[in-house]
């Protein structure tokens, strides 16, 4: 899976409305809580290039270009590494294996359906504490049969 990024920092150091006067920025803000990884090579994690007809160079296919419109002589780039390199902005992953799981309390009837990073090592009890705060004391079964709540869920099987 791909990386999860909070941009909030990036739109927020730019001059006037965040995205409104810039329109680079403005595709980052309309694709906000959405995959775009379409964006990218996934061998590199650089943005999709091609080369620009006119001028010959190689630009980048990020919507609104992500540099400078035109060549110039007085373009410097930023001090900073651009936004999808930066590892500040990381706040998580993307799994590419998502699980579903279903956690009852079988003493109280609540039913809670909670979506797993499938390749998360960790356990039953770290993903379900969010939701019962006791959920370190309980038996845990799957299909009536024991289960280690400290290790990763069984794989999913059909129903």
């Amino acid at each position: 899976g791909g990386r999860a990024l909070r941009l909030g920092p990036v739109l927020g150091q730019r001059p006037g409305e965040p995205g409104g006067d810039d329109p680079q920025l403005r595709p980052v803000l309309e694709a906000a809580g959405s995959d775009v990884t379409h964006w990218f090579d996934p061998q590199t994690g650089q943005p999709l290039t091609r080369v620009d007809p006119r001028s010959g160079l190689l630009r980048r296919c990020l919507p609104g270009g992500g540099g400078p419109p035109e060549p110039r002589s007085d373009w410097a780039p930023p001090r900073t590494p651009p936004w999808w390199e930066d590892p500040r902005l990381e706040v998580g992953r993307v799994t590419a294996a998502p699980q579903r799981l279903r956690l009852l309390n079988t003493l109280t009837g609540h039913e809670w359906v909670i979506e797993a990073c499938g390749e998360q090592r960790g356990g039953l009890v770290q993903r379900a504490l969010p939701w019962n705060a006791h959920a370190g004391g309980y038996a845990w079964r799957c299909g009536g049969a024991p289960l280690d709540p400290n290790e990763p869920p069984p794989p999913p099987h059909p129903d």
